[in-house]
């Protein structure tokens, strides 16, 4: 069931999916994300760093506003209060922006940091009788919204592990391999949680639609290639920031169980130290030469697959 709500709570500030009760109470199931960081960091000695973007529409009266109609000088100014606030963008969409955060490892305060600004906006752009549209596919024509979540993994002297091991681009460290292999291997099972409404499935579209949606649509991982589900970005100027990008979650998710997932994930791989079944893409992974399999293109699917296996994930860990 998808219906458009405006309500005022995390997550739900602005106009959103309608999650069911069915779907919160399987979501409720996962492990608060802070309790898997501190797993990791307990069993591996590793911290994950984790930053957010997070996409939206401006609307008035329900048609798109203009990118240039945005004071984001003042938005920005007002909005660096918050300590991990980092920039806010124009994106891809007609009157589609993105919030993206800094760094942290405090998981609480990330995700509160994230529902504060998301409130500043809209009380900002209520002024000039603006509303927010988050929802994950607002628009057919347009891009959706998604969630973006960068991760890291310092040790115990505050070193990113996850850079690579030598100066190319293909020569990923091991434990690189492992996180990607267990994000990679536990996403079928945990789609519900980074798409938890029959719109969130809009936004996983394929070729011949524009590539500009750049909406992740097969299990898959990517040099910087924004169509992969999973995106290492190029570090080659500073290998330190060699990180990953999950690109899966759609606008309506809740942060709290995107991070939840991606870190239940990260903690698979290390764990099992596996390796990714399938290479690194640097084409359209939707690309039938390669065969990679597809994501869960429908809300049922996903939450039977949740059900049957993704609920009980963690504990079997």
């Amino acid at each position: 069931m998808t219906k458009s709500l405006k309500l005022k709570g995390i997550d739900k500030m602005v106009e959103v999916d309608y999650i069911s009760p069915v779907v919160a109470d399987a979501l409720a199931h996962l492990p608060h994300p802070t309790d898997v960081a501190l797993r990791i960091i307990a069993e591996f000695n590793l911290t994950p760093i984790i930053a957010i973007e997070k996409e939206f529409y401006i609307k008035r009266e329900g048609i798109l506003v203009e990118k240039n109609s945005i004071d984001l000088k003042a938005v920005s100014e007002i909005l660096a209060r918050e300590t991990l606030f980092e920039r806010i963008t124009p994106e891809s969409g007609e009157g589609q922006f993105e919030i993206s955060t800094n760094p942290t490892s405090d998981v609480i305060g990330l995700m509160e940091t994230v529902f504060r600004i998301m409130y500043i906006l809209d009380q900002f752009v209520s002024y000039s009788k603006l509303h927010i549209d988050g929802r994950s596919k607002p628009i057919s024509e347009q891009p959706g919204n998604g969630i973006h979540v960068h991760l890291t993994l310092n040790n115990d002297e505050g070193c990113n592990v996850l850079k690579k091991d030598s100066g190319t681009e293909r020569s990923e460290s091991l434990l690189m391999l492992h996180v990607v292999a267990g994000l990679l291997h536990t996403l079928p099972d945990l789609m519900v949680a980074f798409a938890p409404t029959s719109m969130c499935y809009q936004r996983y579209i394929e070729p011949p639609f524009p590539n500009m949606f750049f909406s992740p649509t097969r299990i898959s991982w990517g040099a910087d290639n924004r169509s992969a589900a999973i995106r290492i970005p190029p570090s080659t100027v500073q290998p330190e920031a060699r990180r990953i990008e999950h690109r899966v979650a759609g606008g309506s998710a809740s942060i709290k169980y995107i991070i939840s997932a991606i870190l239940i994930g990260t903690y698979y791989g290390l764990k099992r130290a596996c390796f990714p079944q399938f290479s690194k893409t640097y084409g359209l992974p939707s690309n039938p030469i390669l065969g990679l399999p597809k994501l869960p293109n429908c809300f049922d699917l996903a939450l039977n697959s949740f059900m049957k296996k993704g609920i009980c994930l963690w504990k079997e860990l």
